[in-house]
């Protein structure tokens, strides 16, 4: 784990040059908050004992109108039993 001094310049650095996502993984739970414009998103274990296997999807899309330089939305998809049992 990061020092906690390392992780706020870290966020600040995120914050000044505008960043949009920050990914991380992997933890035992997963995570996803809004910080001063930044989405954060800790991924867990792709298959925990008792939980469903899922994967993340991202989309990035221009927006030309704006001052932000794109558009971006995730979700988090379940994997079908018959495919994360092999």
């Amino acid at each position: 784990n990061f020092e906690l001094e390392e992780t706020y310049e870290l966020m600040s650095l995120f914050t000044r040059h505008q960043i949009e996502l920050f990914l991380s993984g992997h933890d035992h739970s997963r995570e996803v908050y809004n910080l001063n414009g930044v989405t954060y998103i800790v991924l867990d274990a792709l298959e925990q004992k008792g939980n469903p296997a899922f994967y993340l999807e991202l989309t990035l899309a221009p927006v030309a109108s704006s001052s932000v330089s794109s558009s971006l939305a995730y979700s988090f998809v379940s994997v079908p039993d018959s495919v994360s049992s092999h």
